[in-house]
């Protein structure tokens, strides 16, 4: 198995469908868990206006 991180681009075409499969899943378990939520504009701009870092952290997926 690699060590490193593998940009989508070198991800194999054949092995695609695969990673979002996994991807989906995961977001799927992030959601049930109420590890994250979805925001409409209007609430993430009302959030960064308030928190002091005025950040809201995104994600990635990081591909191996």
């Amino acid at each position: 198995m690699l060590d490193k991180e593998i940009p989508w681009e070198q991800v194999p075409e054949k092995d695609r469908p695969l990673y979002v499969q996994a991807e989906e899943a995961e977001w799927g378990e992030w959601l049930k868990r109420g590890s994250v939520r979805i925001m409409d504009y209007k609430e993430s701009q009302e959030i960064l206006r308030v928190t002091e870092s005025g950040r809201i952290i995104g994600l990635r997926y990081v591909y191996r």
